[in-house]
């Protein structure tokens, strides 16, 4: 799989995912994913990647993983008007306290990026049980030809 950087990613699917230091449990491919959403089933999407990259396309009805000030105050920081760069999991652990336990997330970011698979230990540190990484990330599902939502120039 060519990344955007032009790179190769030799690792698909559970391989992947393996790679990322996941069981296979905690992996959901783009077709399985794409599946329970044509079924209606309840499903949250939180895109792990940066804001700027969500902004630019993401999976239809994604999230930002973060609630939207450390988005804010990560900007604020870089460009040098403050002095203490936000607190990440928290950010993350008050975006999704507003999830049932018990539901179903999903993360992902680019193929290859161990970011979603941190992600899932995390969130699962919060109390919530099913949580999965996209197996190979954005790429594949847009590779898949699946909704996307992407933002008009």
């Amino acid at each position: 799989m060519e990344m955007s950087d032009g790179s190769v990613c030799l690792l698909s699917g559970v391989a992947a995912c393996a790679k990322m230091g996941l069981f296979a449990e905690n992996c959901i491919s783009a077709d399985q994913l794409r599946q329970k959403q044509l079924k209606a089933e309840r499903v949250i999407v939180l895109d792990v990647r940066s804001q700027t990259s969500y902004r630019h396309s993401h999976i239809q009805g994604a999230a930002l993983a973060r609630v939207e000030d450390y988005y804010r105050q990560e900007m604020l920081f870089k460009r040098g008007a403050t002095l203490t760069h936000p607190n990440a999991d928290e950010a993350l652990a008050e975006n999704v306290k507003k999830y049932p336990k018990n539901a179903l997330i999903v993360t992902y970011c680019d193929a290859g990026c161990q970011t979603s698979s941190a992600m899932v230990i995390q969130i699962k540190r919060f109390g919530f049980e099913n949580v999965k990484v996209l197996e190979d990330g954005f790429q594949a599902w847009q590779e898949k030809g699946y909704p996307v939502s992407v933002r008009k120039q």
